[in-house]
């Protein structure tokens, strides 16, 4: 993430109470008091953790999503 580092912990505080939500860009940049460039960087620095929905709507995914290919071997 190049220039959202400040914000990027209390964006992943916040997202990470909405898992499975549609919510939009504007609710982020409302609830951490960013600008709206820092919460779209946000979104396309994570693609991971985000799915489009339709027009400025994605729905929230798990960051264990990412985290899932790393299984048991046995």
């Amino acid at each position: 993430m190049s220039k959202t580092p400040k914000y990027a912990g209390l964006i992943e505080a916040y997202i990470n109470e909405r898992i499975n939500q549609v919510i939009t860009p504007a609710q982020i940049t409302e609830a951490v008091q960013c600008t709206s460039p820092t919460t779209y960087a946000f979104i396309k620095n994570n693609p991971s953790r985000f799915e489009k929905i339709s027009a400025g709507q994605y729905r929230v995914l798990s960051s264990a999503n990412s985290s899932q290919s790393a299984g048991d071997w046995n």
